[in-house]
């Protein structure tokens, strides 16, 4: 906890450079290094160095991943979008936390440890791939479009649609099917 709030201190404004999707991505290989770390504790100290790993990457995740989640939902509901996506947090909690008990169970913690860094690379080499052609718009640096109907429209985003345009207007048959 310690070291995710001084990252998180020292980081505050890192996003407007780099942008939270390298800096959730940067936060991912925090969590690959700490969670493999974990294979090589002997002592209650060798707990150090995986806990200062997995600090840094929630300091960088945690925020990039809200803001990001919530950025979908408009302005008056980004208290509705921060409850969703804390949610999914849980929700993950509650699906894979079985899965990695019962590899515990048969297998052992070492596996789990490197079952779950295996799985946080193939995540995070399938994220960067998806995301690597995306701005940020929150970058500092990035050029907003001046027209904003010429802005490109992803469908996702419930901020970009005004009440009229998600109830389409009923109007009369014109082919003469149905009065």
């Amino acid at each position: 906890a310690i070291t995710a709030i001084i990252v998180r201190i020292l980081t505050r404004h890192t996003s407007k450079i780099y942008g939270r999707h390298r800096m959730i991505v940067v936060g991912m290989l925090g969590h690959i290094v700490g969670y493999a770390a974990l294979c090589f504790v002997t002592a209650e100290w060798h707990f150090l160095f995986p806990a200062i790993c997995s600090g840094y990457a929630h300091a960088l995740l945690f925020p990039c991943v809200v803001s990001l989640g919530t950025a979908r939902f408009p302005q008056q509901y980004r208290g509705t979008g921060t409850t969703l996506v804390l949610c999914f947090f849980d929700l993950g909690g509650v699906v894979t936390a079985p899965v990695l008990g019962a590899v515990i169970d048969h297998i052992g913690f070492h596996a789990m440890f490197m079952s779950t860094s295996v799985a946080c690379v193939v995540l995070t080499i399938l994220y960067a791939y998806v995301v690597r052609a995306e701005v940020d718009p929150e970058m500092l640096g990035v050029d907003k479009p001046a027209d904003p109907s010429r802005e490109e429209k992803t469908g996702m985003n419930l901020a970009d649609n005004r009440p009229e345009e998600l109830v389409a207007p009923a109007r009369p048959c014109e082919s003469g099917c149905a009065s």
